[in-house]
């Protein structure tokens, strides 16, 4: 291949690719319309600070600073009584489940 066909070649690749990104761009762009009542919520907020504002805010910050803490006297120990047993959670066996019996109620058969 010459220089002149390798040229080319590139050229076409470079064109598909750019074009294949331009599409793609496109059709990614969103056709919903936004509600108008929406669109006023998403306007930018003015960075312009009411320093009174700010200056009261931290005034009842600091305020809060010299509030007094309260802490729980320490808990003594309490008598308690003993933990009584827990029940047993093993199930208790019925006559169907006795193996000492079990050749006489085959014999009953």
């Amino acid at each position: 291949m010459s220089k002149k066909e390798f040229f080319i070649v590139l050229f076409i690749t470079f064109f598909v690719i750019m074009t294949w990104i331009v599409s793609d761009i496109l059709h990614s762009k969103p056709s919903v319309q936004i509600n108008p009542k929406l669109q006023g919520l998403l306007e930018k907020v003015e960075p312009e600070y009411d320093q009174q504002i700010l200056d009261k805010i931290n005034q009842n910050f600091s305020n809060l600073s010299n509030v007094p803490t309260f802490t729980s006297p320490p808990s003594s120990p309490s008598p308690s009584s003993s933990p009584e047993p827990l029940p047993s959670d093993e199930p208790e066996s019925t006559d169907s489940a006795d193996f000492d019996n079990l050749d006489s109620d085959i014999s009953n058969l």
